[in-house]
This record gives structure tokens, sequence and C-alpha cells, in this order.
């Protein structure tokens, strides 16, 4: 079962990051309709319904970023719902380098592009299920990258103030917390 879920959940994200890649104009329509084919392919033989994988819910991301496998299912319904979805049209910047960071995101849909001009980092991708900002929201530093859109992106936005709630209500994660930081 387990091995049957991870198959699933690579396909997903696959799928997802293939139809942003596609809509950024970086994978061809042929390239594409490969990629769905061997997805309906995969599909048929696993009978699995295809609505389930082309559009992770926001809790299915949720319960599967690292930050968050210790939360339980009480410290994710809070975070879901106190949490603000944040939709940004592309070439938009999220945050800037050395800005001070009060919350992180999670990549709903679309793709994020990180760079840093101090550092001279060159442009990561990040695509949906990333979460992004948070170790200088953990450590307490000014941003060390600038976070901007690629294509038009759905955004989570978590704040400082809700991650400390849950630290103090949710032991687990607290620890998971420190772990990460």
């Amino acid at each position: 079962v387990q091995h049957r879920f991870l198959a699933r959940s690579v396909f997903a994200s696959t799928n997802t990051q293939m139809e942003e890649l596609h809509e950024a104009g970086i994978v061809s329509d042929a390239v594409l309709a490969r990629a769905r084919k061997a997805l309906d392919k995969f599909l048929a033989e696993e009978r699995v319904s295809s609505a389930a994988l082309f559009r992770p819910t926001t809790r299915d991301l949720l319960e599967h970023t690292e930050l968050f496998v210790n939360l339980g299912e009480a410290g994710l319904a809070r975070l879901e719902s106190r949490s603000t979805q944040v939709k940004l049209p592309a070439k938009s910047v999220v945050f800037e380098e050395g800005a001070t960071a009060d919350c992180c995101y999670l990549v709903l849909m679309g793709m994020v592009s990180v760079s840093s001009q101090s550092q001279k980092i060159h442009c990561s991708r990040l695509f949906a299920g990333a979460l992004f900002g948070e170790l200088s929201l953990l450590d307490q530093i000014p941003r060390l990258v600038t976070a901007s859109t690629e294509i038009e992106c759905n955004l989570l936005k978590i704040s400082r103030e809700l991650l400390s709630e849950l630290m103090e209500e949710f032991p687990d994660f607290r620890a998971q917390v420190a772990r990460f930081a």
C-alpha cells in the first residue's frame, strides 16, 4: 500500500509540475501530451481517480511538508484554517533579500524562483508542496534570498504568530521545529 501511495504522489507531483512548466512555456505541447499519456496508463493500471491526483488539496500538501509531519490532525486543521491563501500574478516579488521575516509560504500551485544577489546564488525553482521562507522566520534573521513568482501562483502564507501558537500547544511540533531550525 505504501509503495502505491508513494507512486501516486510522485506521479501527481510530476503532473502538476509538467502543467506548470507548460504554462510557463518551458515544456512543449508534445512533451506534456506524452507525460499525460504515461500518467493515464499508470492511473488505469492502479485504478486511481485522476481528480485526486491532478490538484492535491492544501491539507495534502501540509501533511507531506517535512516541518509539519509531527503536528497531528488538530494542529494541521488549525494551520490550514488560520493561514492565508495568497494569489499572485507572474513576476511578482513575494519577499526581498534582507527583508524582515514575519511569515513563511507553502506553494499550493505555480512556480516560485529564489535567488540571492549578495551571495550570487543562481535561481532555484520551487513547485507545489515546497515550503520557503521558513529558515529566516525560525532563526529570526533577515531574508537570505529574494523569492518571486515565475507564473501565476497560489501560496499559503503562514504567520510567525500562528507557528508560535502551534509550538506552545503541540510539544512534538515544537521539537520538530527545533530540529528543523
